[in-house]
């Protein structure tokens, strides 16, 4: 085989060819004549124009998303409302490796029931916020919680029906010791 030799140029015109050819563009003509548009067919992913398309081209699906994450808390909301038995529940767990700690509760609200999260390290006082009106990231969290909250709400219940029947003996022995008569309802 025969090696071609080529002047700069011509060097540069073949590979000029190539990559119009690679990228599926018709190569220019140097005939003025005879060219024709070449269409912007390659985008740059990274460039900062295209990333800002496709963030107002993302955004829709992004709210859509956001809202059924909402609605998802709204409604284990309200289906806590109507569980019988519910009671005042508190669930933390750690966050990370500096003690940091997040936390849920099922708590009244008026005659309702609302679920708040807070965030809080060491013996510090937890701020608590209504969990419908947490950022995106809180919610991620505390859905992912949702099992385990149920659970330390059975505990929570059990726990308090104990309190209670407790009470309830201490009130006997007290009544009986003041000479209270008459039977409880």
């Amino acid at each position: 085989m025969m090696a071609v030799l080529r002047t700069e140029s011509e060097t540069r015109a073949a590979v000029s060819s190539a990559l119009y050819e690679a990228a599926g563009i018709a190569t220019p003509s140097k005939n003025p004549d005879e060219r024709i548009a070449i269409p912007k067919q390659f985008v740059d992913p990274t460039s900062p124009k295209h990333v800002v398309t496709e963030i107002e081209a993302n955004a829709k699906t992004v709210n859509w998303e956001a809202s059924q994450l909402s609605n998802r808390i709204e409604q284990f909301q309200a289906w806590l409302n109507s569980l019988a038995g519910r009671v005042k529940t508190q669930y933390w767990t750690c966050v990370d490796d500096l003690g940091n700690e997040f936390g849920m509760k099922l708590d009244r609200a008026g005659k309702e029931w609302a679920l708040y999260y807070a965030f809080t390290h060491g013996d510090q006082a937890p701020d608590w916020f209504v969990l419908a009106e947490a950022n995106i990231e809180t919610k991620l969290r505390a859905i992912a919680m949702f099992p385990e909250f149920l659970k330390k709400m059975r505990d929570a219940q059990l726990d308090r029906a104990k309190e209670m029947a407790k009470a309830t003996e201490q009130f006997d022995i007290f009544a009986n010791a003041i000479g209270m008569k008459g039977e409880a309802k």
